[in-house]
């Protein structure tokens, strides 16, 4: 995966990036394990009868929503994530197995302040450390899948481009590097670090990156190893849906992976934008291309339809969505619809501020977190208005420098030197 340099060099190179990230990691979210239970993590984890063997089965889980409730009741938050909840499990069963947990290690039997001043029912005292600690890890091997990612995609360039070089260049793993680091200490990660209902996030995020990187496997000529790497993207698809709805998102990044990294496909696209006519061989090849992508998305897009089918057999046939209370969220309240449409640019204008300015974090953006705007001469709607302008211009520099610039070879190979795929 990383070749071109000596052995020696790429260890060095690899260990010290991954200390780099594993320092940032502590040094932003180290005291995150000092922390007590707060806010949701008393109701997902100390008064969820699923997470205390004592109170409950292990088959009831994959019935629940994530606090604990039928997912076929009218109450239930309809947020299934049942592996995530299995791992709170786990921690619940070694706070009980190990004394040094179970009392924090400060004193035998002592309970966290949110079982204390909320009369929790539990069958022993619980320690927030295990959970904390479970939380840093998961964030910590997110990291580290982040960096090879990039590191991977960057030198992969195109799927089938045989130009593409494997080495382990000093820019690549700068760039990889820049990319893991500011994954790691993002000030946007915080809730889901330190809270330890966070870990649906985490965790979904660690089956993602995992789906990410077997798919892009899945390009080569290796038929065993094909369908391994299809196995493995459906098996981590549908582990990051068990743990947070969006993972079920994870098929439209594959969809926009074999757009960007098919080099066919690629060159296609930039064939139809430029409005280039296709010749008889041309429109050949891409039907060729086309079908092989098809073939190869047909397990993702299984594996998301069936997880569909899951969520609403389990709803008992109710909505698969929760209809969310005017205190959660009262955009879908508003009775004018340009009131709705105004109010949630605001909230994309939220999220995409909050990457690039994370200054104003807050843990519950429910009610009048984020105001409504009712008219369109509110002068907040300058915001949304001007992070749409500015992804419209990257889009048309993208479409431009990358569709549009003349290829420096044909925009399809001959076809005796057809593209042959290449396993990053």
């Amino acid at each position: 995966m990383y070749s071109g340099t000596t052995p020696a060099v790429r260890f060095g190179v690899l260990a010290v990036c991954h200390c780099l990230i594993l320092f940032a990691l502590w040094w932003a979210y180290g005291d995150a394990v000092e922390g007590d239970f707060v806010f949701d993590d008393g109701f997902a984890v100390l008064r969820n009868a699923d997470v205390d063997p004592s109170r409950s089965g292990l088959t009831a889980l994959w019935r629940n929503d994530f606090w604990g409730t039928p997912l076929s009741s009218q109450e239930s938050h309809k947020s299934y994530r049942p592996l995530t909840i299995l791992t709170f499990r786990l921690n619940f069963w070694l706070n009980l197995s190990s004394p040094f947990l179970q009392s924090g290690g400060v004193g035998e039997g002592e309970r966290c302040f949110y079982e204390l001043t909320n009369n929790v029912p539990s069958s022993v005292a619980v320690c927030p450390f295990g959970f904390h600690m479970v939380n840093l890890v998961l964030h910590g091997l997110n990291s580290l899948l982040v960096f090879h990612v990039f590191l991977a995609y960057s030198q992969m360039q195109r799927v089938g481009d045989p130009s593409a070089s494997p080495r382990l260049s000093p820019l690549r793993a700068l760039f990889a590097l820049a990319a893991a680091l500011h994954f790691t200490v993002h000030p946007v990660h915080t809730e889901a670090v330190t809270g330890v209902v966070g870990r649906a996030d985490v965790l979904s995020t660690l089956f993602m990156l995992l789906a990410a990187i077997s798919y892009s496997f899945s390009h080569t000529e290796n038929k065993r190893a094909r369908m391994v790497a299809n196995m493995l993207t459906c098996a981590t698809m549908f582990a990051a849906a068990l743990c947070k709805e969006i993972g079920a998102t994870m098929f439209g990044v594959l969809v926009a992976y074999e757009i960007l990294f098919d080099k066919r496909l690629f060159r296609f696209a930039r064939m139809i934008v430029g409005r280039r006519k296709l010749g008889r061989d041309t429109r050949g090849m891409l039907l060729e291309s086309v079908r092989e992508s098809l073939l190869r998305l047909r397990g993702p897009l299984c594996t998301t339809l069936f997880y569909l089918l899951v969520r609403a057999a389990l709803n008992g046939g109710e909505q698969v969505l929760r209809s969310f209370r005017f205190v959660e969220n009262p955009i879908p309240y508003l009775e004018s619809t340009s009131a709705r449409l105004l109010s949630t640019m605001q909230v994309h204008s939220m999220y995409f501020s909050l990457l690039v300015w994370p200054t104003r974090l807050c843990h519950d953006w429910s009610y009048e977190a984020v105001p409504v705007v009712t008219s369109l001469w509110d002068i907040r709607n300058l915001g949304p208005l001007s992070w749409y302008l500015s992804l419209s211009l990257f889009l048309y520099l993208w479409v431009h420098e990358a569709l549009l610039s003349p290829p420096a070879r044909p925009a399809f190979p001959p076809a005796d030197a057809s593209a042959s795929p290449v396993s990053p």
